[in-house]
């Protein structure tokens, strides 16, 4: 074999190794986007690391996968039952929240003296379970899927909320809470992250007012 034929070979051969390591390193970097930095608490731990970026509906019911180190080749799983608190950077945080018998992992949508909470299950009657033994699969915003918190007072929003709910959940402002007892329901749903995020920044603007 001349040198001319054997530098071509050599050449081809590096060409081929070159290539693999760059689907290699362009796979591994698909991987990697798909995980993101975040904490991750249960009874027992706190688990800085970096979980896998789904919708939020996949953490509700399902094996989270995580990482411990991003540029693991295997990722660990939890169970959504055994986390009480999950973090991932660029979105809502979920807390576990007890309702009923049960708890549930939801989702803040709405920090500050009244939270909001949104869970993906939807039906949950008074008993703390859910009719349909589903998931939410639907855009349709009439389902019993949001939660209202305040201090330890946890009240899922739904037709059956009376007057006397709004008022443990808003007691401070007599004017904001006609607001809320002229609306319906659907009114209300539609609403009901600004309406929060209104009724705390009032609540915030009377404290600053009185110092």
């Amino acid at each position: 074999m001349n040198l001319t034929k054997l530098t071509t070979i050599l050449l081809i051969l590096a060409s081929i190794n070159l290539s693999a390591q760059s689907e290699k390193h362009l796979n591994e970097e698909i991987q990697s986007s798909e995980y993101k930095p975040g904490k991750i608490v249960t009874l027992k731990d706190t688990i800085k690391c970096f979980i896998m970026d789904r919708e939020n509906d996949y953490y509700f019911n399902n094996n989270v996968k995580y990482k411990l180190q991003i540029s693991d080749s295997k990722s660990l799983k939890i169970k959504s039952r055994d986390i009480l608190h999950l973090e991932l950077d660029g979105n809502d945080p979920f807390d576990r929240l007890p309702y009923g018998p049960l708890s549930y992992l939801m989702v803040k949508l709405v920090d500050g003296d009244v939270k909001l909470y949104e869970t993906a299950i939807d039906g949950f009657d008074d008993y703390g379970t859910y009719s349909n033994g589903g998931m939410n699969t639907t855009n349709n915003p009439n389902l019993d899927r949001f939660f209202l918190v305040r201090e330890s007072l946890i009240i899922k929003v739904s037709r059956r909320m009376s007057s006397a709910d709004i008022k443990k959940i808003f007691p401070d402002n007599n004017e904001f809470l006609k607001q809320f007892e002229k609306m319906d329901f659907q009114q209300f749903l539609k609403n009901i992250k600004e309406l929060v995020i209104n009724y705390n920044n009032s609540i915030k603007n009377k404290g600053n007012e009185n110092k």
